[in-house]
């Protein structure tokens, strides 16, 4: 999971023991603005396997949904990586092969140790919402 602030990037290990026990406060925290994006499968896992509930989020996928209805343009599922590079003109090659490679095999984020390479990917996404 990526956690970003104004100054740093942190990722955390979310299987590892103990690290949603260390920041289901804040994840369930009202007070504590958390803005991701599509974040309706996360949610689903963290109720249905750690029974964390998410409040407080602000979702970009959902925010860009309604500023397409509000324009009268066709709402539609907009990925982070497009979104990123409709609005900041941000893309990048590396990225684009490891979406490749995610693709080819959806466990590539279940194996311990995480790749440098997928860490390098995780972290942009956090540092740009």
């Amino acid at each position: 999971c990526q956690v970003a602030t104004p100054e740093r990037v942190y990722l955390f290990d979310a299987l590892a023991e103990g690290v949603l026990d260390t920041i289901r406060p804040a994840l369930e925290s009202t007070t504590i603005i958390k803005v991701m994006h599509d974040c309706r499968e996360d949610a689903s896992a963290l109720l249905s396997q750690f029974g964390i509930e998410l409040a407080g989020v602000f979702d970009s996928q959902v925010a860009h949904t309604m500023l397409l209805e509000e324009e009268a343009s066709r709402p539609y599922q907009i990925s982070l990586k497009e979104l990123l590079k409709s609005t900041l003109h941000l893309q990048s090659e590396a990225f684009v092969k490891l979406g490749e490679r995610m693709q080819d095999d959806p466990n590539i984020w279940f194996y311990r140790p995480i790749e440098a390479d997928l860490m390098a990917y995780a972290a942009p996404d956090a540092m740009y919402m």
